[in-house]
């Protein structure tokens, strides 16, 4: 599959897997802020921003540009020149597929029975004095049904995780030892759209930027929230 046919496939994903504003979105995430580097985590600092994936240039510089604006929340700015940069900040991005059975339940109406027949009502009629008793003959139809059951069955399925990656190291010098902060979030849909979850990985990403999760945090955000959390700007 080319480069062309892969964003069409995300953006036909994204569209009919599109989240409501009301319809929220679970984000699992964790981060870690290295405290032996906090002098180094200072605001106003210059940011080069990379990744190191390359199949998907436009998409990568999307997503930049939107780190690039959390960023700015905590004061921190973007440059495209590596050597003015005090920080260095690397995203990496994924979406993994597995099969699964799930089992739905289904619902079978009882048999329904049809019977007819005759009986036997009893009549009065009154002429003058006179009261006569008899019976007539009524024809009835009567439906009754089963008590219906539940059946579970087998439904075939792909279950998409879409894990983000961010670190930020110290640019003077990069390796394992510089890291300053790094922070993981992950979406599980079956929307195989990455894209269409990218702007709720990183807001559950840069709520914990620059500090150390408690473990795994679970977060549900909806479209609205995400919008209100950006509109501030504009006032």
């Amino acid at each position: 599959m080319n480069i062309n046919k892969i964003i069409l496939f995300n953006l036909i994903a994204g569209i009919l897997f599109l989240p409501g504003c009301t319809h929220k979105v679970r984000v699992y995430s964790s981060s870690i802020f290295n405290a032996d580097a906090s002098k180094r985590f200072i605001v106003k600092k210059k940011v080069f921003i990379d990744c190191p994936l390359r199949d998907n240039t436009l998409f990568n510089k999307e997503l930049s540009a939107k780190i690039a604006r959390h960023l700015n929340k905590f004061e921190f700015n973007e440059t495209q020149d590596l050597k003015c940069a005090e920080n260095y900040l690397v995203f990496n991005y994924e979406t993994q597929s597995e099969k699964k059975i799930r089992h739905i339940p289904i619902y079978t109406p009882g048999k329904v029975h049809f019977t007819t027949g005759n009986i036997n009502v009893p009549t009065r009629s009154r002429t003058g004095n006179f009261t006569a008793y008899g019976t007539d003959t009524v024809n009835y139809n009567q439906t009754t049904q089963e008590t219906g059951a539940i059946y579970f069955v087998p439904q075939n399925y792909t279950e998409f995780t879409h894990l983000m990656k961010i670190s930020i190291y110290d640019n003077k010098n990069i390796n394992k030892d510089s890291i300053i902060w790094h922070g993981a979030a992950t979406v599980i849909s079956e929307n195989p759209s990455f894209r269409t979850y990218s702007d709720y990985l990183l807001f559950s990403l840069f709520n914990k930027f620059g500090k150390s999760s408690e473990g795994i945090v679970t977060e549900s955000f909806t479209r609205k929230k995400l919008e209100s959390y950006w509109s501030k700007d504009k006032k």
